[in-house]
């Protein structure tokens, strides 16, 4: 069987957590976010909101760990701060690298200040 779009599993504190941000997430953040999703949208030099990486992370969680708090979240997002925006590019895998679909923006990490 084909793995499901926009899963893949990730390691902290010694547990495996399958996380999966499939059309049914994606749907529950524009809900809550809006349609383009833009508080995903991270630009050079801004701020992440936290309150929104917790919220993928915790809607990633509820596929394969619905029973999982929003403790299990924090400790998956600060295990890697990064984990929210492979969740959005895994779950739009024939996006070009760097860009939301929904808006055409930039999504990700933003880039380290020096």
């Amino acid at each position: 069987m084909a793995e499901f779009t926009g899963e893949f599993s990730h390691t902290v504190g010694g547990k495996t957590y399958r996380l999966a941000l499939g059309l049914r997430g994606i749907a529950v953040l524009q809900q809550e976010l809006g349609k383009d999703l833009a508080p995903l949208q991270i630009e050079d030099g801004d701020h992440a909101d936290f309150n929104v990486l917790l919220r993928v992370v915790e809607v990633a969680l509820q596929r394969h760990h619905p029973d999982a708090g929003p403790e299990v979240a924090e400790e998956i997002l600060a295990s890697d701060l990064s984990i929210w925006a492979r969740l959005v590019a895994a779950a739009f895998p024939d996006a070009p690298e760097g860009t939301d679909t929904a808006k055409g923006g930039r999504t990700g990490k933003p880039k380290a200040r020096r």
